[in-house]
């Protein structure tokens, strides 16, 4: 199943533009309940309470809401060694020429697109080392949600 443009974009819109009417803290709250294995990977990977951390966060609970509103369900729980298989699957995939069709911009095109943003201008400065380590978390969680929201296996 593939999570459509529009939805991400009315995901992203409603999180970029109205910050102060949404009461994010129960949002992120919410998703850190839900997600736990998401939140320690995304520690590990960009730095506990480092800017890289708080964007990864903001921008995984998106992509969650977007599987969420594609499958009707909230995804089940991902865990840590999914998102570990699903890091090395996708760092595999950007240094190697992948077959059509089986690269991430393939089977979540929209979702591949919001990465790129995020990692081409993050809503707060991060280095290029920072912005490389969101982007490759970002990929990660787009894959093992993939995995288990909709059963389609890490390559």
């Amino acid at each position: 199943m593939l999570v459509e443009e529009r939805v991400v974009d009315e995901i992203v819109r409603g999180i970029e533009e109205l910050p102060q009417v949404v009461d994010e803290s129960s949002e992120v709250s919410w998703f850190a309940a839900r997600q736990p294995g998401i939140v320690r990977y995304l520690a590990t990977r960009c730095g506990e309470d480092s800017d890289a951390m708080a964007v990864a966060l903001y921008y995984s609970c998106a992509i969650e809401k977007a599987f969420h509103s594609t499958r009707g369900l909230v995804p089940p729980r991902v865990l840590s060694t999914l998102l570990e298989r699903a890091e090395s699957a996708f760092l595999a995939e950007s240094s190697t020429r992948v077959r059509p069709g089986a690269g991430l911009a393939d089977k979540q095109p929209a979702l591949a697109q919001l990465i790129a943003r995020v990692v081409d201008g993050p809503p707060v400065p991060l280095t290029e080392f920072e912005s490389t380590r969101v982007g490759v978390a970002l990929a990660a969680v787009v894959y093992a949600l993939d995995e288990t929201a909709f059963g389609r296996p890490v390559p």
